[in-house]
C-alpha cells in the first residue's frame, strides 16, 4: 500500500472532517467522515467510518472470537478509483463467560483509504452499503446504505474525544527489541517473547485469524531474565506459527501500546529447547522448584504451622523426627498421587499438566473454600493444635496431623508454581510414566527437604526464637497471604463461570466463614449447646456442596433439528423453539450451559418435545418477520408451544436450567 503508515498517523490528527451523512438504526449510528470537501486526482484520502452504539452496547473486531460477526462494507466507486480498508484499531476483550469475544464498547472508528486515478470527473458520487452487528443481552444486525457527493460541503473537525480514541487504539508496525515466537511443539501453548522499557502489567494477543488460539483460556504474562514472555493456548486441532498475525497488545503505568505482528514481521520462530533438558537435568530443576514452592504466598502459612510444631517439641527429638518423617510422606504421597492423575488423563488421550485442576471450576470452589477456611483460621483465636491442621483430626500423639499437614501443604501448592518447576515438569509429561515418576518424587523431595533437615538437626531448631505469643502473631498475620490467594482464584473461577454460578460460591464463602465462627465459638456450660454447634458445623460443612457449580454439558438430542427457514411456522407436537446464530454471544452461552446440559436434553428426548433451532447467521427475511411478530428485533428468543395450535410461551433472554425444566414441565 502506498500509503505510508507515519502519513496515516499524522493525517488522523490533522483537521480530519465529519460527515453529515448518517445511517441510523435501532441501537447504533454509522457516521461517514470524507477526509476533505474535495478529492483530487492521482491522489490518496481518508475516508473514515464512526459507529456510535447505545450505552452498553458493543460490535465486533475483524476476528470477533468464540461469537460474534465484524462489520462489513460494500462501496460504489466511479470508474479507476480502489479503495482498501478498513484499517482496524486494536480491540478490547468482551468477556462472556464461558466464551472470550472481541469488539469494542460504545463506539469504534474505522478509517478506509481511497486512491483516485490520474483522470476523475469534475463530481461524482461515492456510495456504501454497511453491515454492522451490536449486542448487549441480545445482538442485533444493523444495516444502511448512503452516498456522498463530491465536492463535499459542510466540512467540520474531529473532535477531541475521537483524536484521542485513534491514538490510544492506533496499531503500530512491529519494532519491539528481541521480539520471536518460542513453539512449544509437544505442548498445547506457544510463547511471544519481547523486551519492553517500561514496566508491562498486562498483555495481550488479539489473532487476525479465526481460531488460531483458544479465546476461553488465560494469556500467562511472565518476565524471565528481562524479558517478556506471553503463554498463549493453541486449539485443539493445533496451528502453523508461520501464519501467525495479529495485534499485540501491551499496557503499562504509561499508557497502552498495540503492536500489529505479521507472518512477515521477522518474527523468529524457535523451538523450545524443554527437550534439550536432560533427565538428570530435570531432576535437579524438579529439586530446586521444589525448595522455592516452599516460599509461595499460598504454601508457606501451612508449612509454618509445621515450624511452630517442631518449636513446641523442640524437647524430644525422637518426637521431632517422627513427625518430621511423617509429614514427608504425607506431602511425597499426594505429589505422587497428583502424578499418577495426570498420566492416567494422558492415558486416555487428554493432556494436561501441574495446575490443570484449575480448569475444573469444582476444584478451583473447592479450594476457595479451603483458602478462606484458612484464612480464618490463621486470624481466629484457636490454638495452634486445634482446628483443620492440629488435633482435631490427629490421635494423641498427634502424627495423623502431621501427615494430614503434609497432605494439605501439596494441595495448596497446586495454585502455585516456582521458577525451574515449569521446565522439569514439562519434561516428565512428555516422557514415559517410569521417567515422570522419578521427576515428581525429586519435586516432592525438594519439597520437603528444609522440614526433614529440621527435624534430624535438632539443634538448628535452637537457633529459633523459643516459643512465646510471637508464634500467635505471626499465625494471624498469614491470614493475610490466603485470602490474597483465595481472592486471586476466585478471578480466575469468573472467566470460568456465569454469574449466578459465581453468586453461589459466593454463597459458599460465607457459609465457610461461618463455619469457622463456629469452631471459634468457646464451650457452653451446657452440653445442648455444645452438640449443636457440632451438629450447625457438619451441616454447614455438608451444604458446602450445594454451592459448588457443576459441569452439566453434554452432547446434543438426537431430536435436535437445525433449520435456516420459517416457511413452516405450525407445531402439532410439543416443541421448544430456539431462534439462534453463530454470533450471538448470549445464544451461545444459554446453549453452552442450559440448552446442551444432560437433564435439558434428556427431558426433551423422554417427553418427546421436539427441539427445533432457527439459525440466524445468515440473514432471512422469514426468520426477521417472525422475531418482529414476537416483538423482538434480535435473537436469542425462547418459544415453547404445546401443539394443537396453541400460542407461544415466551422465555427470558438469559436462562437457567431450573428455569427451562419448570416450563417444559407445565406443556
Amino acid at each position: 500500500m502506498k500509503f505510508k503508515f507515519f502519513i496515516l498517523i499524522s493525517l488522523f490528527f490533522s483537521l480530519l472532517t465529519q460527515a453529515t451523512v448518517s445511517i441510523n438504526d435501532s441501537h447504533s449510528k454509522l457516521n461517514f467522515y470524507p477526509e476533505s470537501n474535495e478529492i483530487n486526482a492521482n491522489s490518496e484520502n481518508i475516508l473514515t467510518i464512526e459507529v456510535i452504539m447505545d450505552k452498553g452496547w458493543h460490535t465486533y473486531w475483524i476476528n470477533p472470537g468464540d461469537s460474534g460477526d465484524p462489520a462489513t462494507f460494500e462501496w460504489e466507486l466511479p470508474e479507476g478509483f480502489q479503495i482498501t480498508g478498513p484499517i482496524w484499531p486494536s480491540p478490547d476483550k468482551i468477556p462472556f463467560p464461558p466464551l472470550m469475544t472481541y469488539g469494542f464498547d460504545d463506539r469504534v472508528i474505522l478509517p478506509f483509504i481511497l486512491e483516485a486515478p490520474k483522470i476523475i470527473p469534475k463530481k461524482f458520487e461515492i456510495g456504501l452499503k454497511a453491515n454492522w452487528l451490536v449486542c448487549k443481552e441480545i445482538c442485533i444486525p444493523q444495516s444502511g446504505s448512503g452516498k456522498i457527493k463530491f465536492p463535499y460541503q459542510n466540512v467540520s473537525s474531529l473532535s477531541n474525544d475521537q483524536l484521542k480514541e485513534i491514538k490510544t487504539r492506533t496499531v503500530q508496525k512491529i519494532d519491539l527489541k528481541n521480539f520471536k515466537v518460542i513453539s512449544n511443539k509437544n505442548l498445547q501453548t506457544f510463547t511471544l517473547s519481547f523486551d519492553f522499557p517500561a514496566n508491562v502489567y498486562e498483555s495481550y494477543f488479539f489473532p487476525y485469524e479465526y481460531g488460531f488460539i483458544n479465546y476461553a483460556e488465560l494469556q500467562n504474562l511472565s518476565k524471565i531474565n528481562g524479558s517478556y514472555n506471553l503463554e498463549i493456548t493453541k486449539p485443539a486441532d493445533g496451528n502453523d506459527l508461520n501464519l501467525l498475525s495479529g495485534v499485540l497488545s501491551i499496557k503499562t503505568q504509561d499508557g497502552a501500546f498495540s503492536y500489529e505482528i505479521k507472518s512477515d514481521s521477522k518474527a523468529l520462530v524457535q523451538e523450545s529447547n524443554i527437550n534439550e533438558i536432560s533427565f538428570f537435568t530435570a531432576l535437579l530443576f524438579a529439586l530446586i522448584g521444589g525448595l522455592i514452592l516452599n516460599l509461595m504466598p499460598c504454601v508457606f502459612p501451612v508449612l509454618s504451622l509445621k515450624i511452630f510444631n517442631f518449636i513446641e517439641k523442640s524437647d524430644s527429638p525422637k518426637e521431632v523426627k517422627a513427625h518430621g518423617l511423617i509429614f514427608a510422606s504425607g506431602a511425597i504421597l499426594t505429589f505422587l498421587l497428583i502424578c499418577s492423575v495426570i498420566l492416567l488423563f494422558k492415558y486416555f488421550g487428554i493432556q494436561v499438566g501441574w495446575g490443570f485442576q484449575l480448569q475444573s471450576p469444582i476444584f478451583l470452589s473447592l479450594l476457595i473454600f479451603l483458602f478462606i477456611f484458612l484464612s480464618g483460621f490463621f486470624i481466629s483465636s484457636l490454638n495452634l493444635n486445634v482446628a483443620f491442621t492440629g488435633n482435631a483430626v490427629s490421635s494423641s500423639s498427634g502424627y495423623s496431623s502431621s501427615f494430614f499437614t503434609g497432605f494439605l501443604a501439596v494441595i495448596v501448592a497446586t495454585p502455585c508454581t516456582a521458577p525451574f518447576m515449569g521446565s522439569a515438569l514439562g519434561l516428565a509429561l512428555l516422557q514415559p510414566s517410569y521417567q515422570t515418576y522419578p521427576i515428581f518424587l525429586s519435586l516432592a523431595l525438594g519439597f520437603c527437604f528444609p522440614y526433614l533437615v529440621l527435624s534430624f538437626n535438632p539443634r538448628l531448631i535452637s537457633f529459633l526464637p523459643k516459643p512465646g505469643p510471637w508464634m500467635e502473631n505471626l499465625k494471624q498475620f498469614m491470614a493475610f497471604p490466603m485470602g490474597l490467594t483465595a481472592i486471586w482464584l476466585f478471578w480466575i473461577l469468573s472467566a470460568q463461570l456465569n454469574r449466578f454460578d459465581l453468586s453461589l460460591v459466593l454463597v459458599g464463602s460465607l457459609v465457610t466463614i461461618f463455619i469457622v465462627w463456629l469452631s471459634n465459638l468457646k464451650k457452653s456450660e451446657l452440653r445442648v449447646l455444645n452438640k449443636v454447634k457440632t451438629l450447625l458445623v457438619i451441616i454447614s460443612v455438608i451444604s458446602l456442596a450445594f454451592f459448588v457449580p457443576l459441569s452439566t454439558s453434554s452432547e446434543e438430542s438426537s431430536k435436535v433439528v437445525v433449520i435456516n427457514d420459517t416457511n413452516d411456522f405450525e407445531f402439532q407436537n410439543p416443541t421448544f423453539v430456539n431462534f439462534t446464530a453463530d454470533w450471538c454471544i448470549t445464544c451461545k452461552v444459554n446453549e453452552a450451559r442450559v440448552l446442551k446440559s444432560s437433564k435439558v436434553l434428556e427431558y426433551l428426548d423422554s417427553n418427546e418435545i421436539d427441539y427445533i433451532i432457527y439459525d440466524w447467521t445468515e440473514r432471512n427475511e422469514n426468520i426477521s418477520a417472525v422475531l418482529e411478530s414476537y416483538g423482538r428485533s434480535g435473537v436469542p428468543l425462547y418459544l415453547l408451544f404445546k401443539g394443537n395450535g396453541t400460542d407461544a410461551i415466551i422465555l427470558p433472554e438469559i436462562l437457567t436450567e431450573t428455569m427451562v425444566l419448570n416450563a417444559l414441565r407445565n406443556l
